[in-house]
């Protein structure tokens, strides 16, 4: 599980959650894929190009952004933790 801290100028990147998760688990991962969507791209991407989460191969979500990425993957980690409680 994770715990949000909140600040004054809005909500903290949840940085340490993102780090533990993404380096000990090694079944998830980030990567930039062609989607065939041209309508959002990230800064980084060429035309087409998304990042795509994955769990074990199999996909989670797509973001715009890398840290939007690694976020589906700590509230999917959240979500498989609630499940085995």
């Amino acid at each position: 599980m994770f715990a949000c801290m909140l600040q004054s100028d809005g909500v903290r990147a949840l940085n340490l959650s993102i780090m533990s998760i993404l380096k000990t688990d090694k079944r998830y991962s980030i990567d930039l894929e062609f989607t065939g969507e041209y309508k959002e791209k990230p800064k980084s991407a060429k035309q087409g190009q998304i990042y795509v989460a994955r769990f074990c191969g199999k996909w989670i979500g797509k973001a715009t952004t890398k840290k939007e990425a690694e976020l589906l993957c700590i509230f999917h980690d959240d979500e498989r933790t609630v499940k085995i409680l």
